[in-house]
């Protein structure tokens, strides 16, 4: 992480410090908004590093011929609602994808997102960024992005801590 990194999610930087931080990503976000794609720039405007705070990781699945990646993160809200934040990465470079660490993430029950970033890449890519706790960190490299967010209530949970790799098909 280059800006909200571990230290900063967990407190132990003192409060200048920690405000310094988050005002120089959030001003990084609004120097690089123009560079990004519409969803992910409406995404990160909206979210500014805390979109997945305390989300477990409800499913991955890699389509790897097409080079999508869907995310679907279980969060829930101030008020105890709980809410299916579904993340589409399109023309990912899987090649830099970490998938090991990836499926190892999904299947720990303990692990929770803290923070996230978006930054530009080379060739013309974007970079989502994640830190987990206990551990972990995932970058994410691609060039399309949309985002849904719909209530998880109601919803028959798949088992938890999924993930997959497809060579083709749909999600």
């Amino acid at each position: 992480m280059r800006f909200l990194n571990r230290k900063w999610a967990s407190g132990q930087y003192d409060e200048l410090r920690a405000g310094n931080y988050y005002c120089v990503y959030l001003r990084h976000v609004q120097d690089i908004a123009d560079d990004l794609p519409d969803e992910l720039r409406a995404f990160a405007m909206l979210t500014h590093g805390h979109a997945a705070s305390g989300a477990t990781i409800w499913s991955a699945r890699l389509r790897d011929r097409e080079q999508v990646l869907s995310l679907r993160l279980l969060l829930q809200d101030s008020k105890g609602k709980k809410w299916l934040l579904r993340l589409r990465y399109l023309d990912v470079d899987v090649e830099l994808l970490e998938r090991g660490l990836l499926a190892r993430l999904c299947r720990d029950p303990e692990t929770r997102c803290l923070t996230d970033e978006v930054d530009l890449a080379p060739e013309g890519r974007v970079e989502h960024r994640i830190l987990f706790a206990p551990d972990g960190e995932i970058a994410i490299r691609f060039r399309g992005f949309d985002f849904v967010a719909e209530p998880a209530k109601g919803r028959q949970p798949l088992p938890r801590n999924r993930f997959a790799v497809r060579s083709s098909g749909e999600e």
